[in-house]
């Protein structure tokens, strides 16, 4: 073989067996706002277009974007009634589903209304349900959900008396919101205090209410302590429970998921050394299955492996320290009955600089206190659906900002087929690098460039991001009070 034509096969070779990573990348044009995040949220996508949401002061408007992120109209949602705005938006590919909030001032009443995929209203509003409490109270403990499959909307609220949770609401309709379910769950009598924490819903309309034990009445405190209850329409009174106290303490956030394709209910967190400090060991991890049995409880510690790759190299601060400022984030199951765990070190500082505090000229120098916000490495670990180990990856990422609680910082997890895609800003400033880590189903890594910010003149907001498709994630960016939308179809 000549060594031109070794070449050629070589460069063949290459490009065979090293994954390309293409995307096509699209942008809308700057609309200037009177602060930089003004409510802004991604709602989805409708046959019309994609759906982005502004909340005002006194107002609610949607703007319509095409697929090729020109503005097609901007709406403004009301609900005619007094004192009333909107709460929940669920987005169909034909139509929208809007609930709103009319707050008195001890109670709330619960609208609906129904648009056309263009945001035409279809009827009239609706009044739903009369929720006991006071403003603050139903605004924080309301909570909705919709299955993966989005054929199925739950409601739920917890009842007080004298601040004391006693029971919880539960309401379910279908997609086209025929009222389908509706009971009364008793609070658990096994913690002094409890309140409702969260709602998950299953593409076979049962729903799982999660209750949370705290210390005091005044619930400032979690014990991070909870109780599972499975709510089946079919038999609406015949509540099923499990209080969730794993072996090991749960230490910081618990991702509750549920596992529609294996019929299971999962619970996971990190847990904390037994010694008493906040370093994490290990996960805590619960497979309820479809008939309410626990088919996995354990407490899974971290090999030797995962400790040295988040402690066994040069870091910002002391090693054992790092493992403090992990917290669980996202848990991704997979068809197997697997799951993979996806955490964030994140951490922040006060520091205090010398120098006049105000703009008024001083004798005697000051100092400025700033809020240094860290947000560092990302650690990936697999596990079979028993709990065993399979691999681990650890995402090398620093990102520091000042005074703006991370608002650019962290990262955007699109699920592809057969990929997870992480998608973050390089560093916090505005001709960053738009980076990306590409995970392979054995747990393989490679970091992509997908463009750089100063371009175009953009400043994404990851954590505010939105997948629309399979292959396709709307990413919104905030400069100097210009708003833009980003997308990246994969």
């Amino acid at each position: 073989m000549s060594s031109k034509a070794g070449f050629i096969y070589l460069i063949l070779f290459v490009l065979m067996f090293t994954e390309i990573s293409a995307q096509v990348i699209s942008y809308s044009s700057p609309q200037r706002l009177s602060n930089r995040s003004s409510g802004i949220r991604i709602l989805g996508e409708t046959k019309e277009g994609i759906l982005v949401y502004k909340a005002g002061r006194r107002t609610d408007d949607i703007d319509i974007y095409g697929s090729d992120l020109r503005l097609k109209a901007e709406v403004r949602i009301t609900a005619n009634c007094n004192n009333c705005f909107a709460h929940r938006f669920y987005i169909f590919y034909d139509r929208v589903v809007i609930f709103f909030l009319q707050q008195e001032r001890n109670y709330s009443v619960l609208h609906y209304r129904e648009y056309t995929a263009g945001l035409n209203p279809i009827g009239s509003v609706s009044v739903l349900d009369t929720i006991p409490g006071n403003k603050e109270f139903v605004y924080d403990n309301l909570r909705f959900s919709i299955s993966e499959n989005r054929e199925y909307i739950y409601y739920a609220y917890p009842e007080q008396e004298s601040r004391n949770t006693t029971s919880y609401y539960v309401h379910g309709f279908t997609r086209d919101l025929s009222y389908f379910a509706s009971g009364r769950i008793e609070a658990s009598k096994i913690f002094d205090y409890v309140n409702l924490h969260s709602l998950h819903v299953t593409n076979e309309g049962k729903a799982f209410l999660i209750e949370e034990a705290y210390e005091n009445i005044r619930l400032s405190r979690s014990l991070n302590e909870f109780v599972i209850n499975k709510f089946n329409p079919e038999s609406p009174q015949a509540i099923k429970s499990y209080t969730f106290i794993p072996e090991k303490e749960n230490r910081g956030r618990v991702v509750f998921n549920v596992d529609n394709f294996n019929r299971s209910f999962l619970a996971h967190s990190y847990y904390k050394d037994s010694s008493g400090n906040n370093n994490i060991k290990g996960i805590n991890y619960l497979r309820i299955d479809s008939t309410f049995s626990i088919a996995v409880q354990t407490s899974i510690p971290f090999t030797g492996e995962i400790i040295f790759s988040l402690t066994g190299r040069d870091t910002l601060i002391r090693s054992q320290s790092l493992l403090e400022t992990y917290n669980l984030y996202q848990v991704v199951p997979l068809y197997d009955g697997g799951f993979v765990t996806i955490g964030e070190s994140r951490h922040d500082n006060l520091e205090s600089y010398r120098g006049s505090a105000t703009s008024s000229p001083s004798l005697t120098p000051g100092f400025r206190s700033v809020n240094i916000n860290y947000f560092n490495d990302i650690l990936v670990v697999a596990y079979d659906k028993n709990g065993n180990y399979l691999w681990h990856n650890v995402l090398i990422k620093k990102q520091i900002s000042e005074d703006d609680r991370g608002f650019f910082s962290s990262y955007y997890l699109v699920r592809t087929p057969d990929r997870l895609r992480l998608i973050f800003n390089e560093e916090i400033f505005y001709q960053t690098n738009i980076n990306e880590y590409i995970i392979d189903e054995k747990g393989r890594s490679n970091r992509n460039n997908i463009f750089n910010s100063g371009d175009r003149n953009i400043m994404l907001a990851p954590r505010l991001g939105r997948q629309i498709s399979p292959n396709t994630v709307i990413i919104p960016s905030f400069r100097r009070n210009n708003f833009r939308l980003v997308k990246i179809r994969y």
